[in-house]
């Protein structure tokens, strides 16, 4: 048996990035199910979804679930609204976390908020300490220029 492992193949029989049915179906096309379906329910949707909203009314859990889950699904994101001072220095970033904890703390945002959140301020403090670096580079580099 031939150890074939860690060999780049170059003549691959399927190249990155394109098709291998190019005269396929185009992309959002549907298939024939769902069309089918769509035909079928064109007529009664309205009144399927009117019978689903009274059984919900009357107690029924299924057709509660159903009618939260698809007409008034649950938001993924939405934006956080509370004060974090301002960031003029790196040292700042340390006020602006602790403005995210308290936020949390209190019930004004979600746990899960305040970690998008942290990992925003953690991104912001990357920033500024490569800008900073930057700058400390380029200077020293001048400094060098100066005495050459």
């Amino acid at each position: 048996m031939s150890d074939n492992t860690g060999k780049i193949q170059d003549d691959t029989r399927f190249k990155k990035g394109r098709s291998g049915n190019p005269k396929g179906r185009p992309k959002g096309s549907k298939n024939k199910l769902t069309q089918m379906a769509e035909c079928l329910l064109e007529e009664d949707i309205e009144e399927v979804c009117q019978t689903l909203i009274i059984q919900a009314k009357k107690g029924n859990i299924s057709a509660a679930k159903l009618v939260l889950d698809k007409l008034l699904p649950t938001p993924k994101d939405r934006p956080i609204r509370f004060f974090i001072p301002e960031i003029a220095s790196s040292s700042d970033l340390l006020a602006c976390a602790h403005a995210v904890t308290r936020a949390v703390a209190e019930g004004e945002i979600t746990p899960s908020e305040g970690e998008a959140m942290s990992r925003i301020l953690d991104s912001h403090g990357k920033a500024w300490e490569t800008h900073s670096l930057e700058n400390r580079l380029i200077r020293a580099e001048e400094q060098l220029r100066g005495l050459i």
